[in-house]
């Protein structure tokens, strides 16, 4: 699977940057339009000043001024809508995106330089980096043995064993159709969005890749890597303690992962080895879902005069 890889990606890559080539341009050369602002609008805007700049000189060109004026802002207001419309639309958390466009527009949004310090002193690059992954390494390195207990009951070994039925190429499309819209890449570059616009060209690679992935047993190293990027959690930004890592991984390898989850799910499923209790990483249940069963639960309990306790643990 590693050489499979391999040579997809050499072959993809070389398309890729055949047609996306890297350009270098002068970011201040240019100023910066807001991204509802299309070329034809663009035109518009210009042609208006124009006008305003004419009217100034010749007043038989006002009346034609304000006619432009209001069209072009009839239409900015309509392409502006409309671009929102979209990113709401396309948004997995339509909450968050619906503040972040109130925050964007009453201008609370502003970009902070943060300095992270050590001991009271301001930390540079590369040490602030060094520092970060000291901090995120931490999590991964076990200090101590897992404890248990060993009276506690435990389900009888299972008799039927999972077996991951060979993929077909219809199994990595699905999986590909599945990914959430994003312009966000891994270390590749290589975005979701662009990964489902060229689905059914790479479902057939793909689909061998992890064929042979499943009947060797080792996943290829390239779909480890990730870029790791610190997410600020709460409370001061210029102590690395309050930050959390998250991983930006290639959007190949969440088709594998999806692809895999499906049968893995499957299984769980027909033999029904999850607790009915359980709601996480469920299709069609959620904290929300999680909530409400509780509640019922409990509102019954008190209706029959029943002693009702909640037990709610967080593991951060």
């Amino acid at each position: 699977p590693e050489q499979a890889l391999d040579n997809f990606l050499n072959i993809f890559m070389y398309y890729f940057n055949l047609n996306f080539p890297l350009t270098l341009v002068n970011s201040k050369s240019k100023r910066k339009l807001h991204p509802w602002i299309t070329p034809k609008l663009y035109e518009l805007q210009r042609k208006v000043i124009d006008l305003k700049i004419l009217s100034k000189r010749y007043p038989e060109l006002t009346n034609n001024y304000k006619e432009s004026h209001a069209y072009y802002q009839k239409q900015l207001l309509a392409s502006k809508q409309l671009f929102y419309d979209s990113k709401l639309k396309s948004s997995t958390n339509k909450t968050k995106t619906i503040w972040n466009i109130i925050n964007t527009e009453t201008g609370r949004i502003k970009c902070k330089d943060v300095k992270i310090t050590e001991d009271g002193a301001t930390v540079s690059d590369p040490k602030a980096i060094d520092m970060f992954t000291t901090h995120f390494s931490r999590f991964y390195n076990i200090t101590s043995q897992p404890t248990y207990n060993r009276n506690m009951p435990f389900s009888p070994s299972f008799s039927n064993s999972m077996f991951v039925t060979p993929i077909v190429d219809e199994d990595v499309r699905s999986a590909v159709r599945s990914l959430k819209s994003s312009f966000s890449c891994g270390y590749d570059e290589i975005s979701n969005n662009l990964i489902k616009s060229v689905n059914v060209l790479i479902s057939k690679p793909l689909c061998h890749i992890i064929n042979l992935s499943c009947s060797t047993g080792i996943f290829p190293s390239r779909l480890k890597i990730a870029i790791v990027r610190p997410l600020l959690k709460k409370g001061n930004p210029s102590d690395v303690c309050n930050y959390r890592p998250i991983s930006l991984l290639s959007s190949f390898s969440k088709v594998f992962e999806i692809v895999i989850n499906n049968q893995l799910i499957s299984y769980l499923t027909t033999f029904k080895i999850i607790n009915n209790s359980q709601h996480g990483f469920i299709k069609n249940r959620s904290t929300d879902t999680a909530l409400c069963e509780y509640v019922a639960r409990a509102v019954t309990a008190v209706d029959r005069r029943l002693l009702t306790v909640g037990v709610f643990v967080d593991f951060s």
